[in-house]
C-alpha cells in the first residue's frame, strides 16, 4: 500500500509515464507492476453511404425536384 507522500508522488509519476506509454499499474498485493496495455484492433468506422443509399438519395431528390413529393 502507498503510505507516505513520497510513495504517492512516485506512484503519480509512474501513472503519468504509463499514460504516455500505453501501460498501466497492476496491484500485485505486496508490490505494484507496470504492465503494457493490450492493443485492441477495431475496424475503422466508415460513414460513407452505400451505393444503394446514394442512389435512393438521388432518386428522392429528383422526385422532390419534379414535384412528386
Amino acid at each position: 500500500p502507498i503510505i507516505t507522500q513520497e510513495q504517492c508522488n512516485q506512484y503519480a509519476q509512474i501513472a503519468e509515464w504509463c499514460n504516455e506509454n500505453n501501460a498501466h499499474i497492476e496491484d500485485k498485493g505486496k508490490y505494484y507492476e507496470v504492465v503494457e496495455n493490450e492493443v485492441i484492433h477495431r475496424a475503422p468506422i466508415d460513414d460513407t453511404p452505400s451505393l444503394e443509399q446514394r442512389i435512393n438519395d438521388i432518386e428522392l431528390a429528383l422526385m422532390e425536384l419534379a414535384g412528386d413529393l
